[in-house]
């Protein structure tokens, strides 16, 4: 079931994803997340912080930089 916003990444193959995942769901960027997202509102996750995630840069503070290249650059 879905509302009126529905935002996802496609990926081309599972381990993309699960590397994506990954970045996503790591320490630094929950942190980061909880920072800047307001729970109590009313649409907590909004378009703008969606487009404020760097996952390139996630990447690189994790020292993860080649294998992100990897995936994006055969698109």
């Amino acid at each position: 079931m879905f509302d009126d916003t529905c935002y996802f990444i496609s990926f081309d193959n599972e381990s993309e994803c699960n590397f994506i995942y990954y970045l996503l769901n790591n320490d630094m960027t929950i942190k980061y997340l909880n920072s800047i997202i307001f729970w109590d509102s009313k649409r907590p996750i909004k378009t703008e912080i969606l487009n404020n995630i760097d996952i390139l840069k996630i990447a690189k503070y994790l020292n993860l930089e080649k294998k992100y290249i990897y995936f994006t650059s055969k698109k």
